[in-house]
């Protein structure tokens, strides 16, 4: 029951670049952060659960469009793969502008362009090196974690409520995992028993791991901490040293990985050759990188209340289409409230002007 290689899978998705603006939005918008994380952990859990009965109602493996489709029919098919292909370039996107931020533009233009000729070619050289590296990011913020204790300062920990609910996308985006949950039927044998206890024990360990890393750090750094916080000043020599290695090779290897994924999609379920699906997959990714769209921080917020929160709602409806429940019967109220929410975070941003 307590599937360790499912559990590990699930936090080593979850986590990533998502974490590293939470201590500096902490910092600068105080509680409300903290209350975000809450509500967007049960909010992840409620939509994650009825992903759970969409994937549990069929058999073998399929990405989130299939299951669209097997539930509301192949003519929706397409609408459903270009959320899905538009939201992983979205992904692709932030993690170039990471780079283009953080080390400027020619940087980032490398890190796109190595990403997706690797992708081009096919090469396999990086395709168990995700977990790897995640292994160590992981490591890395637990050292984080623990010289913020060692340097804490309670002065810097802004405990002001607010009404600034901008971080919403950057929550939504370091907690959401969705690609991972088809993939848990490789591990799990009882899938009603065995998905529900090793998603709550992983959320519960990433709400935990996130609270220790915004809390800490922002203790230790304060006013010295920058969105990307690589750059945050008063950082020790040795983790400004090999933090940026694991961030910048994390952020890599999890690059060519949905490169390949959407790839994948675009060959096998429809029909298009390698190369050209390649190229389909880099020239959006090529195109936008060149648009004046501001720092990674204000993409991500944005690209995510949009395509995870479609993504979200999608699942609700497919959900409210079930005609009965084999796994997780949750209450209909909640599913509306669930699609209500991400409504709202979409609504919000084209509110916000962007």
């Amino acid at each position: 029951m307590f599937n360790l290689s499912a559990i590990s899978a699930i936090i080593g998705t979850v986590i990533g670049l998502g974490i590293f603006p939470l201590p500096y939005v902490f910092f600068t918008q105080g509680m409300t952060v903290i209350l975000l994380v809450f509500f967007i952990f049960f909010l992840m859990l409620l939509t994650v659960f009825m992903y759970g009965e969409i994937i549990g109602r069929f058999e073998g493996v399929h990405n989130f469009y299939s299951y669209f489709s097997l539930i509301f029919g192949k003519k929706l098919k397409p609408y459903a793969f270009l959320i899905e292909f538009l939201s992983l370039e979205s992904v692709l996107i932030v993690y170039c502008f990471y780079l283009k931020d953080v080390y400027g533009f020619l940087s980032g233009l490398l890190f796109l362009l190595v990403g997706h000729l690797i992708n081009f070619f096919g090469l396999k050289t990086f395709k168990n090196a995700e977990s790897s590296f995640t292994f160590l990011l992981t490591l890395i913020i637990l050292l984080t974690s623990g010289y913020g204790i060692l340097n804490f300062n309670k002065e810097n920990l802004n405990l002001k409520l607010s009404l600034d609910f901008s971080s919403y996308g950057l929550v939504l985006f370091s907690l959401t995992g969705f690609s991972i949950f088809p993939l848990l039927k490789e591990f799990l044998k009882d899938w009603k028993k065995e998905f529900k206890v090793v998603t709550l024990i992983s959320y519960f360990l990433i709400l935990l791991f996130y609270l220790f890393f915004v809390i800490t750090s922002s203790g230790a750094f304060g006013e010295n901490l920058t969105p990307d916080f690589i750059l945050t000043k008063t950082m020790p020599f040795w983790l400004k040293t090999i933090m940026p290695i694991f961030v910048v090779l994390n952020i890599f290897t999890t690059f060519i990985a949905i490169a390949f994924y959407l790839k994948k999609g675009l060959v096998f379920d429809w029909s298009l050759k390698e190369k050209l699906s390649s190229f389909l997959v880099f020239l959006p990714n090529f195109l936008v990188y060149f648009l004046p769209l501001g720092g990674f921080l204000k993409i991500l917020e944005v690209t995510s209340s949009i395509f995870i929160g479609m993504t979200g709602i999608m699942i609700a409806l497919c959900y409210l289409k079930l005609k009965n429940y084999f796994y997780f019967k949750i209450p209909k109220i909640f599913v509306f409230l669930t699609i209500l929410v991400f409504l709202i975070g979409i609504f919000t941003v084209f509110y916000n002007d962007f």
